[in-house]
């Protein structure tokens, strides 16, 4: 019976973990494959600073299938926001204030809702960018400052606040 349990116990844990790190693995979907791309492009710490083209090539394609592409996109972000890198953060801010800024309002909307928002929030944070010089978490503050009153249209007019 112990055997058991414990097989039980390892397959249970297994497909737990497969779940953690199921949005860290190869998108399956073609569309969100194409859109993770992108964004990979446009925030790799190749670059040295925002590619405007690329940034706007991928608000053109939010804004053509915005109910299709939030998501995705949104998990694209993260994963680059997660980096440990404070330079694929910050390109990863800047595209993201480009998004809010540029895309319809149904993808500042969903941003709220979005697992993206929290993780936009605590990007400043110290703990996070051990090698921020000091002038990068002001930009990283303005740049949160931007994505969270960017958009006028919003419902409250822009100024979106955390999740309660």
């Amino acid at each position: 019976m112990a055997g058991r349990g414990a097989g039980g116990f390892l397959q249970n844990l297994k497909a737990k973990v497969t779940e953690a790190f199921k949005e860290f693995q190869e998108p399956a979907d073609p569309y969100e494959k194409r859109l993770s791309d992108h964004v990979e492009r446009a925030t790799s710490e190749l670059l040295t600073g925002p590619d405007w083209g690329l940034n706007f090539e991928l608000v053109d394609s939010i804004n053509s299938d915005p109910q299709g592409s939030c998501d995705k996109v949104y998990r694209a972000m993260r994963r680059a926001l997660l980096k440990p890198n404070i330079h694929t953060q910050l390109l990863t801010l800047s595209l993201l204030e480009a998004c809010v800024k540029n895309c319809v309002p149904f993808f500042y909307q969903q941003l709220l809702y979005s697992e993206l928002w929290g993780e936009m929030l605590k990007a400043g944070e110290p703990f996070r960018n051990v090698s921020a010089t000091a002038a990068e978490p002001a930009h990283v503050q303005a740049v949160q400052h931007n994505v969270c009153c960017g958009r006028r249209d919003a419902p409250g007019g822009g100024a979106l606040q955390g999740r309660e």
